[in-house]
């Protein structure tokens, strides 16, 4: 049986790849600060013996373990942060690698598993992680790092991030695993149903038809999205800073045709809107980074064509929308065919429709781009908020390549 020790917890991702893969496993202990991620935990997993706050952990006082697993916090480090760095006695949250330290040395665990951001690798941080790798030499680990992307483990979202695997007194090359191909895209994760609430307000989708039509829009690369085009791979690309990604959608009369997705390096700034608020992904492609701030502008947006299969009517371009009765069923409620409903003095001025529409992912949409079962997020819904739910899923590491590194890890022992 491997004993296991979870820093930074979250909802227990490396739990779950353990059992998901077979192995015999036990774990003794977790170190977890934030209680609504604890009550996800253990919601899925159990009661477990939480350490809490690992600056203030006794490492006599723990119990031996054989695998140390340790995600610490990157928001000083990854590019959407404020980049605060993580030298030793910094007081930034990343800095709590190096609380990471005492308790290597003091319990000296066979394996060791670290994840963070690709940024740690960048110029600005790779001094700071080169002298954390060294300490570990020091102590008799042998590392194995390399930047590994979900994309290429089974789940439709572009997320890089490094992994370290360190061994200890081991003179055997640990390999990383195999890229496979992936079979699986984004609209297989989607619900069939999702609540209105998910769906962008018609200002919210004008804001972004004004942007995709902006003159301003230069040095622009376009990829078909369909599968004819190998180069698209029908992925959508994980920007940063102002690059923006957005889909155009060309139709044809009253069908939408394959969407192409856009990406933009040098869009005129508009500094009142976030970019990655009018990012909107194919469900034909991959899905981008998921954010653990996962407010309304920072979840990933899909088009959902007009259809009664997702229970409302058909509109057509041309065709009136009552936003007075959004709950309508039947065309003279809701849609009026090719007419507008009646005007009023008020301030609910017509409205027209357009071709698709556009929504947020849902929290178990989320989970599932995260590669959690169903099952645990159900456990997990029933104890925390939606923006808890958000949260935990962006703080997460994807299931999927966990299992893909323990499998090549552990395999003596499966």
């Amino acid at each position: 049986m491997i004993r296991v020790f979870e820093a930074f917890a979250g909802v227990g991702t490396q739990a779950m790849a353990l059992k998901r893969i077979g192995i015999d496993y036990k774990v003794v202990g977790i170190s977890e600060i934030d209680k609504f991620a604890l009550k996800s935990y253990e919601e899925i997993h159990g009661k477990v013996n939480n350490y809490g706050d690992i600056s203030k952990i006794d490492s006599d006082n723990l119990p031996d373990f054989d695998l140390f697993t340790y995600s610490f916090p990157c928001q000083d480090i990854s590019m959407a942060g404020k980049q605060a760095g993580f030298n030793k006695d910094s007081g930034t949250r990343s800095s709590l690698l190096w609380e990471c330290e005492r308790i290597i040395r003091n319990k000296k665990p066979k394996y060791l598993l670290m994840e963070n951001v690709k940024a740690l690798t960048f110029k600005k941080n790779i001094e700071g992680f080169n002298n954390w790798l060294k300490i570990l030499e020091d102590l008799g680990y042998k590392n194995h790092w390399k930047v590994l992307n979900a994309k290429d483990y089974g789940i439709p979202q572009n997320r890089e991030r490094v992994f370290c695997i360190s061994i200890l007194d081991d003179e055997k090359e640990y390999k990383f695993p195999k890229k496979q191909i992936l079979k699986t895209r984004l609209k297989d994760v989607l619900e069939d149903e999702v609540d209105e609430k998910y769906y962008l307000s018609n200002d919210r989708v004008k804001q972004l038809i004004k942007i995709i039509r902006n003159d301003d829009i230069k040095e622009k690369s376009i990829y078909d999205g369909s599968i004819k085009n190998p180069k698209s791979k029908n992925i959508a690309n994980c920007l940063t800073g102002r690059d923006r990604g957005i889909v155009n959608f060309q139709s044809s009369g009253n069908v939408v045709v394959e969407p192409k997705i856009i990406q933009t390096h040098k869009l005129k700034s508009d500094k009142r809107y976030n970019p990655s608020r009018f990012r909107v992904y194919s469900p034909k492609g991959i899905g981008p980074t998921l954010l653990a701030n996962a407010g309304s502008g920072n979840r990933p947006c899909i088009p959902i064509k007009n259809g009664t299969k997702n229970g409302y009517i058909n509109a057509y371009p041309g065709d009136g929308v009552d936003l007075i009765n959004p709950n309508g069923k039947t065309r003279r409620g809701r849609v009026q065919k090719e007419s507008i409903q009646t005007l009023t003095c008020g301030d609910n001025r017509g409205v027209v429709a357009d071709d698709l529409r556009i929504r947020k992912l849902t929290p178990l949409e989320y989970w599932r781009l995260m590669g959690i079962d169903d099952e645990d997020f159900y456990k997990a819904q029933k104890v925390n908020s939606n923006s808890q739910l958000y949260k935990q899923a962006g703080n997460a590491i994807v299931v999927d390549v966990l299992a893909a590194i323990f499998m090549e890890l552990f395999k003596e022992s499966r």
